[in-house]
Parts: structure tokens; sequence; C-alpha cells
């Protein structure tokens, strides 16, 4: 682990370093308890805006920000891998 852009008491990996389960869930833990939170699947993952439900979500982020998922027939756990998305950019693991 490297320190570098993040804060004092933020681990920055190295390209090559990878957390394991309990390590990512360990800090998804400490980065909810500094106030940041995921973003849930209703949510634009770009913009404050609310959508009724995820198809909404999913067609306002494709005509405002020019997002979609590609082979989306494919993803078996449509709302599982939006809250994996909402997580990551929420919590601000990009």
């Amino acid at each position: 682990v490297a320190s570098g852009g993040a804060g004092k008491d933020e681990p920055v990996l190295d390209d090559d370093e990878q957390l394991s389960g309990e390590e990512e869930f360990d800090e998804i833990d400490e980065l909810a308890l500094k106030g940041r939170k995921p973003i849930p699947i209703n949510s634009c993952l770009f913009c404050n805006h609310d959508s009724e439900d995820v198809e909404q979500n999913l067609e306002h982020m494709r005509a405002e920000h020019s997002f979609a998922l590609p082979e989306q027939k494919y993803i078996s756990d449509l709302e599982g891998y939006l809250t994996y998305l909402g997580e990551k950019v929420g919590l601000g693991h990009l």
C-alpha cells in the first residue's frame, strides 16, 4: 500500500494490489462511517437526479450522460450490478 493523493488515513493501492473481499468490506464500513454513502439504484451515478425505477434511471443516464451498459442482456442481476456501481462511485473507489 502506498500513500499519495488520498487523505492521511486513506490507503492508496498500487495498480497491482487488490483488496481481499473482507478487506474491501472493512474499507466500505470505514468510508461509510466517514459520511460517504453508496448511490441508490434509482439515483443517477453522475448527478442528483432520482428516478421512479431502475429502467427510468438507466434511460436518464443514457440520455443525459451517454452512459449505457454494454451487453445488458447478459447481466443476470441488474439491480446487483447497479448496487455495485453505486458503491464504487458513492464511496470513491473509481
